[in-house]
């Protein structure tokens, strides 16, 4: 996509037009390495949200401290 395809469309949120204008005016290698940077602390984020959340439902479903153990195994 050109820049002005991206600025044009309307599915693209104003953040990220932002952010590609800004990146134009930058040094080519620069705004590479930054867009890299900035991908792999959005991947660890949602790593972060994804096995936090994933951690939440675990914890939701072990039986609760003042059930013994034995009250939910199947006999």
């Amino acid at each position: 996509m050109t820049l002005k395809e991206i600025l044009a469309d309307p599915s693209i949120s104003y953040w990220l037009k932002d952010a590609v204008k800004t990146a134009y005016e930058q040094d080519p290698v620069d705004a590479l390495r930054d867009a890299r940077r900035l991908l792999k602390m959005l991947g660890e984020r949602y790593t972060q949200i994804v096995n936090g959340d994933l951690a939440q439902r675990i914890n939701q479903s072990l039986p609760s401290k003042s059930f013994p153990i034995e009250s939910m195994m199947l006999y």
